[in-house]
């Protein structure tokens, strides 16, 4: 995702009054929800931003529909519709769990195995990698069947490739560069 200053501004000001109340955490979860929402429902996105819809009917529509979010998500929605920036509510929302997990000393990650892994060989991995990294990391399990056995795992821009299907290549790539000569040799 391309860095979004408008987007950051909000997700800071959500941050900052979350952490005021002492409902950070809690507000977390919540947030994800509603951005969940608005990424899988198009629709409701085009009729907030529509400018034919007075911003009195959006901000009841938003209330009905968000009416058991805490005050501080409402206040948010409310105040990107009436800036006209409700566009901007997905990315608020994502820079809103980044800067969270910044702050709490998250570090997202996933995991990529040819089987769903057992608990305890996830909680190993992202055990191994907190301590590699220094902080907390909470990994996300993909499944490749490609892969034939072991996992890959990535955090950030760093990945770790204990693939069967890797180790494979590589020994592939070596036989490759070795010569008749250079196998009886070694």
């Amino acid at each position: 995702m391309a860095k979004d200053t408008v987007a950051e501004v909000y997700a800071r000001a959500l941050l900052e009054a979350a952490v005021a109340r002492g409902e950070a955490e809690n507000l977390r979860s919540e947030a994800e929800e509603v951005r969940q929402v608005f990424s899988d429902e198009a629709g409701l996105l085009e009729v907030l931003r529509h400018p034919a819809i007075a911003t009195e009917e959006k901000l009841a529509l938003v209330n009905r529909a968000f009416g058991n979010a805490s005050e501080l998500l409402r206040n948010l929605l409310g105040v990107l519709i009436e800036k006209r920036r409700i566009d901007k509510i997905v990315g608020v929302l994502e820079a809103f769990g980044k800067l969270l997990d910044d702050r709490e000393g998250i570090l997202r990650g996933t995991v990529t195995s040819a089987v769903q892994l057992e608990t305890s060989d996830r909680e190993s991995i992202a055990a191994a990698l907190s301590k590699n990294f220094g902080g907390n990391v909470v990994l996300n399990e993909k499944i490749d069947e490609s892969l034939v056995g072991g996992f890959t795992a990535r955090v950030g821009d760093t990945v770790f490739d204990g693939s069967v299907l890797s180790h494979l290549k590589k020994m592939s790539d070596r036989l490759a560069d070795l010569t008749v000569a250079d196998a009886v040799w070694e």
